[in-house]
């Protein structure tokens, strides 16, 4: 067994030595640094310190060394890194793989080609090119990896038919770009893709996706439109938010699955409709919501809901950071959620029915515009950070039929008169506001 074992050894280190021995690991032909692979007689560009005093870099197809012609396959990781002075990057169509991060943060870049037969824009490769305004990518590639494009200056994207991925963040913080076109061979976008692409007026989601990703369009304020196609069965958490142009918006009969959030601070958003046919959710009496059919629980609102009668709970974060300004709240609704109104910045009126007994945990959190509120006599607690930051807010009565109320419920309403009954009156400290008055 030994004898067994010490064979197997020595074949592992014979290997490695003769794989070591192909490869000549660092010559310099013209202004670039390459690795040899004398077995294959292959190139690859490698990482150089002398690179960051270069504006400019032509990649031959093939490099001589020794009398022996070597093709230039690869563009190596990190390769370019951080060669700030660089503009312009020439490479042939003998490169077949380009690494990750090989012209990363290159931040004067503003040319370069794709050669025809990569499969793959690698994690990284032109993050933080920030001058970078255009790209063609080749057909061929099948994925776009990581934060490939993050910061960019990218105007307008063609991606290929045949791309089947894009990773997390491969466009985010393109805030000059204006249009994407994603192809239908595209079956998953990650989480964060498109973030922060300020400019992106609109995109049309291909009809192979299943799930939209936790804030793949966020920040998005330019986005006025978007087709959501009905392969798409789930809607994460945030990824839609702060899409502050985007006015309308329909739920294909296929969404099965809505997070909490989704559509949080689509302040304009003004028209809702989900498909016919949904089984679980419906936008009932042309409500402009969306409502869970078998709770009656209204889950998303925007600036022109009306809730309906047969509506009985607002949901968490219902209309967080939407652009309502006011609403009215029927006598049917038996529950209103934690922070359904938090950060409505334009909210000036609402008024709430005799059957609510609980505003809860960060109700009103931040609605600066609120001026005036009621609360009805059927409440009996106030939660955590249920007014904090309504600076608007000048005058509230605490009812006696309230007996307990949250941490800093009303903490930074600076022009806050509270009257309140005098047992209440140590619970409200030390939040910060202008004065209270017991009775």
């Amino acid at each position: 067994m030994k004898t067994k074992r010490f064979f197997l050894f020595l074949a592992c280190v014979v290997t490695t030595a003769t794989m070591s021995a192909y490869v000549i690991e660092d010559i310099k032909v013209g202004d670039l640094h390459y690795e040899l692979d004398t077995n294959k007689k292959t190139a690859k560009v490698i990482k150089n310190d002398e690179y960051v005093e270069l504006t400019s870099a032509y990649i031959p197809s093939y490099v001589s060394y020794g009398g022996q012609q070597y093709r230039v396959t690869a563009i190596g990781e990190y390769a370019f890194f951080a060669s700030e002075k660089i503009k312009s990057i020439t490479i042939p169509n003998s490169v077949t793989s380009i690494e990750p991060y090989a012209f990363s943060d290159c931040s004067s870049l503003t040319s370069i080609n794709l050669p025809y037969g990569i499969t793959s824009v690698e994690d990284r490769v032109f993050a933080h090119c920030e001058k970078l305004s255009a790209i063609s990518i080749p057909r061929g590639v099948q994925r776009i990896g990581y934060a490939a494009f993050l910061g960019c200056a990218l105007i307008d994207v063609a991606i290929p038919d045949g791309v089947t991925i894009i990773e997390d963040e491969a466009f985010c913080y393109c805030m000059e770009l204006q249009s994407i076109s994603i192809p239908n061979s595209v079956t998953e976008i990650g989480e964060f893709a498109l973030w922060n692409c300020r400019a992106l007026k609109s995109v049309t989601i291909p009809n192979r996706i299943k799930s939209i990703r936790k804030g793949t369009f966020r920040n998005c304020h330019s986005m006025q439109s978007v087709t959501i196609p009905n392969s798409v069965t789930s809607i994460e958490k945030g990824a839609f938010e702060d899409c502050s142009s985007l006015a309308s918006l329909t739920i294909p009969y296929s969404v099965t699955s809505i997070e909490n959030k989704a559509f949080c601070f689509c302040s304009n958003l003004a028209n809702i409709i989900v498909e016919t046919g949904n089984p679980l959710f419906d936008s009932r009496n042309n409500c402009n919501a969306i409502v869970e059919t078998a709770t009656n629980k209204l889950i998303v609102g925007c600036t022109t809901t009306i809730i309906p009668s047969s509506v009985t709970i607002i949901g968490e974060d219902a209309f967080y950071g939407s652009g309502l300004t006011s609403i009215v709240v029927p006598n049917t609704i038996t529950s209103i959620e934690r922070g359904a109104f938090s950060k409505c910045f334009s909210l000036k009126s609402i008024a709430f029915p005799n059957t609510i007994t609980s505003i809860k945990s960060g109700m009103f959190y931040d609605c600066t515009s609120l001026k005036t509120f009621t609360i009805p006599s059927s409440v009996t607690s106030i939660g955590d950070y249920a007014f904090y930051g309504c600076t608007g807010l000048v005058n509230l009565t605490i009812p006696k039929s309230i007996t307990s109320i949250g941490s800093r419920a009303f903490d930074k309403c600076e022009n806050l008169n509270l009257i309140i009954p005098k047992e209440l009156i140590k619970q409200v400290y030390p939040s910060e506001f202008k004065s209270a008055t017991s009775y």
